[in-house]
């Protein structure tokens, strides 16, 4: 069985010198390990704004409970995308973005 040995200060500070030693030998590794992780973090924190903006935080309206999903079936069920026009005729060839709003 291994005897209880506690890292003491001088041996961290022997770790960190030889870390540091290592790094500045093989520059290039080091500058690529940095530049990845650099990457890594800013990938990282961009998808969890997109996220956190989407999901998280509650819709930007003074009466979210009334916003609705119109959709359209056909015969088989299946859900067909619509398109500006089909909106257009679904509120009337007179509706305007602002009529529709008071509606």
């Amino acid at each position: 069985m291994r005897a209880d040995r506690s890292v003491g200060k001088d041996d961290m500070v022997d770790d960190l010198r030889c870390s540091m030693r290592s790094l500045w030998r093989e520059r290039g590794h080091a500058a690529a390990v940095v530049l990845i992780l650099a990457a890594g973090i800013g990938i990282v924190t961009s998808v969890f704004t997109v996220y956190s903006a989407l999901f998280l935080r509650p819709l930007p309206l003074d009466e979210p409970e009334r916003l609705v999903v119109v959709r359209r079936q056909d015969p088989s069920g299946d859900f067909l995308r619509l398109d500006g026009s089909a909106y257009a005729r679904f509120f009337g060839t007179t509706a305007t973005r602002s009529n529709r709003s008071r509606q």
